[in-house]
Parts: C-alpha cells; structure tokens; sequence
C-alpha cells in the first residue's frame, strides 16, 4: 500500500510552549515530527523546515504570556497558518473530553485534537 508523503498530507500540529522548550504533536502519524524543540530562533526554524514542504499544515498554541509570540512571529513570515488559541476554551475542551491530566505532552496532543474540531482561523498580528 502507497502511503501518502508527507507533502500531500494535512494536519494540525498542536503545540505546548513554554520559555524553554516546544513540546509538539500530531495526530497523523505520516508527519516525522520531534516531540520536542528548544523554544528559540534554532528551534523555530527546524520546526519550519520540517514543515516548510506542507502548505496544508496547520499550528495551534495556546497563549502563554508571551512565550509563544516569537514562534508566531516566525511561522507568519514564512505565511504558515498558525493560531494562538485562548487557554481557557482548551481547558473547557479539554474537560468536555473528559481530560483531566495536564502534562506538555497530553497538552500538545489535546491542542491538536482541538485544531482539527473547531478548525479556528490564523492569528495575526
């Protein structure tokens, strides 16, 4: 069976960031991504390069104090959809799962999920 590359695929990519690191998944399972990237300039521009060939990649954070900005920032010049989602319909989300636990890699997962429900627009700044 001819699986399909990982150009061709679409997906959300939910994000957990904090000051020092991105904790990332997916759930398309095509996609190669790192579970993690440091959360800086080097780190951004591998997620981007990892991504870059996939114009139907969608990213989704929440908004954590401004930890997220220069992630957003770097994904809009490259023209990559990114939304910064409120924290506080994620957790309503998440709670409506029935998602109790909150680890970076439970919080990546569940940002994911909720990309691919609600489908929210591109933040801007």
């Amino acid at each position: 069976m001819n699986r399909s590359k990982t150009k061709n695929v679409s997906a959300w990519i939910g994000i957990d960031v904090s000051k020092a690191q991105l904790d990332i998944a997916s759930s398309n399972p095509d996609l190669k991504l790192p579970s993690q990237l440091p959360n800086d300039k080097h780190g951004h521009q591998e997620l981007i390069k990892i991504i870059a060939k996939n114009h139907h990649i969608k990213i989704i954070f929440e908004a954590t104090g401004g930890y997220e900005k220069a992630l957003l920032i770097s994904l809009q010049e490259r023209k990559i959809h990114a939304t910064r989602a409120n924290p506080a319909q994620v957790r309503a989300y998440a709670k409506a799962q029935g998602l109790l636990a909150k680890t970076d890699r439970i919080d990546a997962c569940l940002l994911a999920k909720y990309g691919e429900t609600f489908q929210p627009e591109a933040t801007w700044l």
